[in-house]
């Protein structure tokens, strides 16, 4: 199990605050949607150059355009691209090709955010041999240990051939919850982030994992 540090921020100045202070733990940086907004697709180059090891995710949620816009943040620096999941099958290939072409270390993620039902993407995310697939597990109206189960629970139960990840208001809390259904990724924003010792934050969920 991996943990990735989801970077929500405004400044880039404040991601490498908090890049600085879990970079020992984190196994992936995630540069946020809204980040990623802020500062167009470059954001990733910058990073890169100030961290030339750390593995990046651009969070860059591809609805169109899947070959194009991931090869452009794979050139940019990225190590991971993301596209929704419910996304045409030729957009889903996309973005699988531009990793591909990328080389090795480079992998192309299906976002369910908003798929009621995994299983109707199942097949499609399969065929075109998608890389990662996460799930937001605090998609429910009530965020409770209930719902966030179940929704842990149908993506265990989706015959998907993707790595799985399982992200949305993930807690110290809820870890036993987590490793009970063994995800290959978590995805951890806030609870690490808005943390008032992030460092600590993230060396704790790293521990809780083991």
């Amino acid at each position: 199990m991996k943990l990735q540090v989801a970077l929500d921020v405004e400044t880039l100045e404040r991601a490498v605050e908090l890049i600085e202070q879990v970079k020992d733990y984190a196994d992936i940086i995630e540069l946020g949607t809204g980040f990623m907004g802020t500062y167009g697709y470059r954001l990733v180059e910058e990073v890169r150059k100030l961290y030339p090891d750390i593995v990046i995710l651009a969070d860059v949620k591809i609805v169109d355009g899947g070959y194009g816009v991931s090869k452009k943040v794979f050139d940019y620096g990225a190590n991971i691209s993301t596209v929704v999941g419910y996304a045409d099958e030729q957009t889903l290939a996309g973005a699988v090709k531009a990793a591909e072409e990328a080389g090795p270390g480079h992998y192309a993620m299906a976002d369910l955010m908003h798929v009621p039902d995994y299983t109707v993407h199942q097949d499609k995310l399969n065929k075109v041999g998608m890389h990662y697939v996460s799930a937001h597990a605090a998609t429910d109206r009530e965020d409770n240990d209930e719902n966030f189960e179940k929704v842990l629970q149908r993506l265990a139960d989706t015959k998907l051939t993707a790595k799985l990840a399982v992200a949305g208001r993930i807690t110290l809390a809820r870890m036993p919850l987590v490793k009970k259904y063994n995800p290959d990724l978590i995805i951890v924003g806030s609870a690490i982030t808005k943390a008032e010792d992030p460092r600590a934050a993230a060396k704790a969920f790293k521990e809780a994992m083991a």
